[in-house]
């Protein structure tokens, strides 16, 4: 294990510690010991979730923002609109902090199409909003990576046939597989290591999971983050790469703590607006409150109109293995071979997988299990 990639979780199986969690699961069933997720136990395990500190959160998003300014050479902030990132690129710019890079990604050439189900979030929020903040601030540069060369070539590789099943953990889709890659494949990237210089890549990872047990609050973190940082990156090891998770971070436990019970505060208080939660199951780890008998839970809105001051709504995948970003990639018959290699890895990946690990043992196409770090309680 490397202290650079355990601060993104790891899997115990006894004695034994793995960045996968296939290979966690296939330890699960022959060693009938079930797998335990570290995320940074040590800092967060030590930290006193109870106190609310008594900084604002943008405040505390600052002081985020330059802790990353003051450990990196260039910083990259992948970018997507979405409220995660566009929160990160407020406070970077609202601040005065340098950004080095506004990045985002699609599959134009893939898809041919602006307004495809991948596309069209970059190409009419992402892109416009990043050329705005750079009309103003010309040092900043602008990137958006078609991943399309990238995919067609990593399914190209016999030997990734299965290899890719062991690099994620929660999205299989082949576009997720891909961004491992960026600083060994994009040519300005590997510059930029090569000079000497550290690069670092920003991620909006993640808004805080509220959890009721017990009739307390408590926080949570959850195994679904390797769309930012992929099981590859943690293998691998490389020194040249460098990631950071704006929210998730041991670096500054008083934010999250902040966002939790901002969150908490709300479900506790008297002003609750029934609008802001979901009886169904769109979401249902974001905090909960109990009403004439039924659980109601907390909605993604709700929680980033509270952490934020503003909620964006984009448009998730619905299939954590055939999402329909990649749509382009099993529908063209020029690629029939590259698919045909994806489509067989899964296959595989649900021939291998115990419905015990499904997230609803009726659908495998509905995900893998999440697994969760301890409690940390909000409430004593």
């Amino acid at each position: 294990m490397n202290s650079y990639s355990d601060k993104f979780g790891y899997y115990s199986i006894g004695n034994y510690c793995t960045y996968s969690k296939l290979e966690a699961i296939e330890l699960h069933q022959k060693l009938d010991i079930h797998p335990e997720w570290h995320f940074n136990d040590f800092v967060f395990g030590n930290f006193d979730w109870t106190a609310e500190p008594k900084e604002t959160l943008k405040e505390l998003y600052a002081i985020r923002a330059k802790q990353i300014r003051g450990k990196y050479d260039y910083l990259v902030l992948w970018y997507s609109s979405g409220s995660d990132s566009q929160n990160i690129l407020n406070t970077f710019i609202d601040n005065d902090i340098r950004l080095d890079e506004i990045a985002s990604f699609w599959a134009l050439e893939g898809d041919n199409n602006y307004h495809s189900h991948f596309n069209r979030e970059i190409y009419e929020y992402a892109i416009p909003n990043a050329l705005k903040i750079i009309d103003k601030d010309k040092s900043i540069k602008h990137r958006v990576v078609d991943l399309t060369r990238f995919i067609l070539d990593i399914y190209s590789d016999k030997n990734f046939k299965h290899d890719f099943l062991y690099h994620s953990n929660s999205m299989f889709s082949p576009n997720n597989a891909t961004k491992s890659f960026f600083r060994e494949k994009i040519d300005d990237y590997k510059k930029i290591i090569d000079s000497g210089k550290s690069l670092c890549f920003i991620h909006g990872a993640d808004k805080p999971r509220i959890f009721l047990e017990n009739g307390r609050y408590c926080l949570k973190f959850i195994d679904l983050i390797d769309t930012c940082v992929n099981n590859r990156t943690m293998q691998l090891a490389r020194p040249w790469e460098h990631d950071e998770f704006f929210y998730w971070s041991a670096d500054l436990p008083q934010m999250i703590a902040k966002q939790a019970h901002i969150v908490k505060n709300y479900l506790r208080g008297d002003s609750i607006n029934l609008l802001d939660f979901d009886s169904g199951a769109r979401g249902k780890s974001f905090g909960a409150i109990e009403k004439n008998g039924k659980t109601l839970y907390l909605t993604s809105e709700a929680v980033q109109r509270l952490i934020y001051g503003f909620s964006t709504q984009l448009i998730k995948p619905s299939n954590f293995a055939f999402s329909e970003r990649d749509s382009w990639f099993w529908s063209n018959s020029q690629q029939i071979d590259q698919a045909e290699l994806y489509k067989n890895g899964i296959k595989k990946l649900e021939t291998v997988l115990p419905k015990y690990w499904y997230s609803d043992e009726s659908d495998f196409y509905k995900g893998i299990k999440g697994c969760v770090s301890p409690a940390y309680w909000l409430e004593k």
